[in-house]
């Protein structure tokens, strides 16, 4: 919790930050991603969610990895909010969850992280989604973090209607009707000619920094495991998948930011599936190679 002084100072550096995402965000979850660490720095929100009426679907932004406890929390809190002003009944297991902007911090979120603040956002008395601020210390919040709550909550309002009203502009970029998939492989472009390059010792230790990031960003994963020497496949629980864009966005934010050498970034591609889609020879690869599967306290790596 920041003191009253510190608070004071920030206000206009962090204010001024939002409002220029939220001018010129051209999707909500940029918007969203803008906004998440003048947030954190300013009010020091650990997560922000954002439950769009017409989807339905929850945009979420959070510093830290998300546990399966935390999102079945926020599918529920969102499916009360939108019930309760909209009428309309929704089961918090068909609310998708959208994780977007960055996960800053490699341990998982607190589950003493609660609800801070949720104000709707409308306009001439129509709804259009639900803001919520979660918190560690939730049940701490001063006056002048509920009229700065609800000025943040005033400009994201103002964000949305401009991208909702804008030709040309979506308000996710997200397609939340394409078929989910529990599988995904991660593929390093351009494998062949990093090792030829580099050396393959140089492309194993990329894959296994891959590996490493997915592992300590999405530990709600059922499997991480290697294939070959240039990919690596993520499997989660049943009914827990993904659209190939939302995997897309979410492996490429915890990949963000790797170099091969001299300065040049890494680049992924990303393919869904199903497991009994997976080649034969997957498993024979794996025989001898790298295996992870993250639990709340790591088991370590598995020599199948």
């Amino acid at each position: 919790m920041r003191d009253e002084n510190s608070f004071d100072r920030t206000v206009n550096t962090q204010l001024g930050d939002i409002y220029r995402a939220c001018v010129n965000a051209q999707t909500v979850d940029e918007l969203m991603g803008q906004i998440q660490l003048p947030l954190n720095q300013w009010l020091d929100i650990d997560v922000m969610t954002l439950a769009l009426v017409e989807a339905p679907a929850v945009l979420m932004a959070s510093r830290y990895p998300l546990t399966p406890t935390f999102i079945e929390r926020t599918q529920a809190h969102a499916a009360r909010c939108l019930e309760g002003k909209s009428k309309a009944i929704r089961r918090p297991e068909d609310i998708v969850i959208q994780q977007v902007g960055t996960v800053s911090e490699s341990d998982t979120l607190d589950e003493a992280t609660n609800i801070l603040w949720t104000g709707a956002l409308e306009i001439k008395g129509r709804m259009l989604a639900v803001a919520t601020f979660y918190r560690q210390e939730a049940n701490k919040i001063t006056p002048i973090e509920l009229a700065a709550l609800r000025q943040v909550r005033s400009l994201i309002c103002d964000g949305l209607i401009r991208i909702l009203e804008t030709p040309g502009l979506e308000a996710i970029t997200v397609a939340t009707n394409q078929e989910k998939s529990d599988v995904a492989v991660v593929s390093i472009k351009d494998a062949k000619l990093i090792a030829q390059a580099f050396g393959p010792n140089r492309l194993r230790e990329v894959q296994d920094e891959a590996i490493d990031r997915i592992t300590r960003s999405h530990p709600s994963a059922f499997l991480i495991a290697r294939l070959g020497i240039d990919r690596i496949i993520v499997i989660e629980h049943p009914g827990r998948g993904a659209t190939l864009p939302k995997w897309t966005g979410r492996l490429e934010r915890i990949c963000q930011g790797m170099k091969i050498g001299g300065g040049i970034d890494v680049e992924f591609t990303i393919e869904v599936g199903e497991v009994d889609a997976i080649p034969k020879q997957v498993e024979d690869e794996n025989k001898s190679n790298q295996i992870k599967i993250p639990t709340e306290s790591e088991v370590g790596i598995l020599a199948g």
